[in-house]
Formats: structure tokens, C-alpha cells, sequence
């Protein structure tokens, strides 16, 4: 049965699943954090869940030795990644070295920028987020604001060949609080954030409207074009949070926003999400669901994953579009920090047009095997096109096999975009991404590091 072909009335069931309500009569627990949930999920794809890193003073130093295709070309390899964290300090570098098996020359797409050279730094980060002060300075990978009705598992890093270097700053005090991001050192690009008030904090008679917070969200993209002039894309809105219930095993909040791209369409979207925790931390499950009403010219969000490839073209493509509005519903699933998974789709009332975003790990559940995975893809129309892997799909996986204490052999595959060259434009002035195929296969040293 193709997903296209459900009415509905079964597609709400269906979704609707992913919402079970439960309830404990326990204690409520400490202060909760809407933006923090994605954070049950990695930011870093090497560290976050590394069964060699650690929350204490030390971490691992990794260096590899290789061989990888890259558009059909091959190149040796040789990289160093240390991740190191000291308390709440986290840093994590990434210096690689590929030679031509032609000429032995060193790849000039690799550092030829200045953002080659500050994405050295993967990424500094201090504390995490949902913390009354988080920061990350580096790549951003799944970069979220809010809800995610304006910016939602944004990433800078599609284009390899242009890795870039931002941050995000983020304080909860409590009372109120900011979320921010800024994309990219090198030219200023993304830039804005949220930042949201509790007005009861203090003084609510009511348990329940404490963390209740009303928030504004401001991000634009200030030159979507480097290669032409145009306008700047701006994205604005304001939200509602109501916690309804907080325990130590049962979190659900209700949301409300409300987001406008500037000189285009609205939109309007209506959510609840929860977090169930059972005993011992053995399990926890995060579920969403969303109503969407999107008006003409809008889309939501704007600055998706996706976003890096589409940038140039996608405010003009708001020009014209109409209304589709729909649901998002979203499941992540963590079974003692040894397997995670988290899957969401998003389709629309009237135009099968759906967006599937996929991951999983298995850091540790297989004793000598560690295995990661993504995937997106866009406009899934029906359900043999969740498999194919064209220009609207993004894969990342990763196999691991421990052949020592010290050395693993790595394989991986990773399907991203790379800046055509300007001859092979369709539109003068427009520059368009070409999807490009990585393949890896090295021997990777990992060694664990404590500091006393």
C-alpha cells in the first residue's frame, strides 16, 4: 500500500499512533527545556554517542589511513580527529590529507578557502543544550531553533568542499532565555535566533503555567546569492509553549507558532510532544505531531536540511506557491544509550509530496561493531521513492569493526552536494549543486585519553 494512496482519515490514525498518552502520579522533576529533546540525538556525528568519549576530563584521539572514491576519482587518505572534553569542554578537530594515486598532489578542494581552514575546528562546545548556558562553535549539523517551524535540522555541512564554521549560543535562565545561530564565519550568510519569556515563572499559583513561555524568532539569510544581488530572506514569528505535564517518567507539552517569510505567505502550526523515560534510563521515547496550515507563499520550515542546496533559488520559488497545509509527525527512540533511532515524515492534505528524515546507531549494542546511518529525502510521492537514491536524497552511514584494542576498520558511504561548475549552470548567476557520492574504506586508530 503506497503511503499516497491512505485517506485522511487513516493517515491521522496513523500518526496519531505516535502520540500515546500516559500517565504516572509521581513528583515532577526539575526544569525542562522544549529545545533540549533533540538533543536525545546526536549534534556530532563522531563524539556524541562514541562509546570512547567520555563526560569526564579526557576523550580519544583518532587518525585514520585510506582509500577514498570521490566522484570517481581516487585518493589516499590520511586524517587526525581528536575529541577531547574537559568537564563541560568539548572540543573536537578534524585535519584531512588526501593525495591523488595519479600525481600524489594533495586535494586543492580540500583547502582552498578560508573556511577550510577554521572548520579545522570541528567544534568547541561547552555544556549541552536545555543548560543554563550552552554554546557550540564549529559545523552545525542538525541545527534546530524553537519548535523547528522556522529553522529545523539545518546543516552547513552538505557541501564538503565548502565546510564552513558557525555557532550557536544558547541561555535558559530560567525566566527566559535565547536560542541563536550564526552560520558561517567566513561571510556572513544565516544569522538570528529565538528568544522566549516566561511571564509565571515566578509567581504561578498553578504548577503547570511555571515553564508556560511565549517566544520570538527572528533568522535571516542576508546574502542567499553570493553570486548575484538580491534581497535578503527573512523569516519571522512568534510562539507559545505550555508544559502540561512534567514527572520524572512522563513529559507533554502543548505548542503553538505562527512564522511569516517577509513580503511572502504565513503560516500557522499547532503541536504536541512528549518524552517517556522508564526506570533506570533503560528507555526513553520522544514522539511529535503537528498540524500545519500554511498559507500561500509560505513553507515551514524555510531553513531546513536541505537548505545549502536550494538557497540561491528558494526565496523566488515562494513566488506563486500555494497553500498546503498538512501534518509532521516525529518518533526518536533511545534503548540504554546502546541503539537509537528517530524517524519523522511530513506530507500535505492534497499532494502525496512527503519529506522523510531517517537515522539510527549502534554504538554498542554488537560487541566489536559500531554502525550509524541517515537519510533524508524530499518529494516522496509514493512509497517506492523512499529507496531511491537521486538528487532529493541525502545518506550518510558508517560501519565499524574493532580489530584491536586500538585500530578499527571503517567503511562508509555518504551521498552529498558538491558547487557545479559555472559553465554547467542552468541560469547565469544561479549556482546549482551536483550530488556526489563519497566512498571510504581505512584503518582508524582510536586511543583513549584520561587527564587526571
Amino acid at each position: 500500500m503506497h503511503v499516497s494512496t491512505l485517506t485522511p482519515v487513516r493517515r491521522r490514525i496513523l500518526v496519531a499512533s505516535l502520540l500515546p498518552l500516559c500517565f504516572w502520579a509521581v513528583p515532577a522533576h526539575a526544569d525542562f527545556h522544549l529545545a533540549s529533546m533533540d538533543e536525545l540525538l546526536r549534534q556530532d556525528p563522531y563524539s556524541d554517542i562514541d562509546p570512547l568519549s567520555s563526560e569526564s576530563s579526557g576523550g580519544s584521539v583518532y587518525g585514520g589511513i585510506g582509500l577514498d572514491v570521490i566522484d570517481g576519482d581516487t585518493w589516499i587518505s590520511v586524517s587526525l580527529r581528536p575529541e577531547l572534553s574537559f568537564g563541560n569542554l568539548g572540543l573536537g578537530l578534524y585535519i584531512p590529507l588526501r593525495f591523488s594515486t595519479s600525481n600524489g598532489e594533495i586535494r586543492d578542494q580540500d583547502w582552498d578557502t578560508t573556511a577550510d581552514y577554521l572548520a579545522v575546528f570541528r567544534y568547541v562546545r561547552w555544556a549541552h543544550k536545555g543548560d543554563p548556558f550552552y554554546v557550540r562553535v564549529g559545523v552545525q549539523d542538525n541545527a534546530t531553533i524553537g519548535h523547528g517551524s522556522i529553522m529545523r535540522h539545518y546543516a552547513n555541512t552538505l557541501d564538503e568542499d565548502n565546510r564552513k564554521a558557525g555557532f550557536v549560543l544558547d541561555l535558559n535562565q530560567g525566566a527566559w532565555g535565547i536560542e541563536s545561530i550564526y552560520s558561517n564565519f567566513a561571510r556572513a550568510e544565516i544569522m538570528g535566533g529565538r528568544a522566549y519569556y516566561r511571564p509565571f515563572y515566578n509567581t504561578a499559583p498553578i504548577p503547570v503555567l511555571r515553564t508556560f513561555a511565549i517566544g520570538a524568532t527572528v533568522v535571516s539569510d542576508v546574502d542567499p546569492n553570493p553570486y548575484a544581488s538580491g534581497d535578503a530572506a527573512v523569516v519571522y514569528g512568534f510562539d507559545l509553549d505550555l508544559p502540561i505535564l512534567r514527572r520524572s517518567t512522563f513529559d507533554l507539552t502543548l505548542y503553538y507558532d505562527h512564522a511569516r517569510i517577509r513580503d511572502y505567505g504565513s503560516g500557522n502550526i499547532v503541536g504536541a510532544t512528549d518524552v517517556i523515560r522508564f526506570p533506570l534510563q533503560s528507555l526513553s521515547l520522544t514522539t511529535r505531531l503537528e498540524r500545519r496550515f500554511l498559507n500561500d507563499e509560505f513553507v515551514a520550515p524555510y531553513f531546513g536540511h536541505f537548505y545549502e542546496r536550494d538557497r540561491a533559488t528558494r526565496l523566488d520559488e515562494m513566488d506563486g506557491l500555494e497553500s498546503e497545509s498538512g501534518w509532521f509527525g516525529e518518533a526518536m527512540l533511545n534503548i540504554l544509550n546502546t541503539f537509537y533511532v528517530q524517524a519523522s515524515y511530513e506530507w500535505k492534505d492534497d499532494d502525496p509530496d512527503g519529506w522523510l528524515h531517517a537515522e539510527t546507531g549502534l554504538p554498542t549494542l554488537i560487541p566489536s561493531i559500531q554502525l550509524t546511518a541517515s537519510y533524508d529525502r524530499y518529494h516522496i510521492n509514493e512509497f517506492q521513492d523512499v529507496s531511491d537514491l537521486d538528487d532529493d536524497s541525502h545518506l550518510r552511514c558508517e560501519a565499524k569493526y574493532r580489530l584491536n584494542s586500538m585500530f578499527w576498520l571503517v567503511g562508509s558511504f555518504h551521498r552529498t552536494w558538491m558547487l557545479a561548475d559555472e559553465a554547467e549552470w542552468a541560469t547565469p548567476g544561479i549556482p546549482e549543486y551536483e550530488p556526489t557520492d563519497r566512498t571510504a574504506v581505512r584503518i582508524e586508530l582510536a586511543i583513549p585519553l584520561s587527564i587526571e
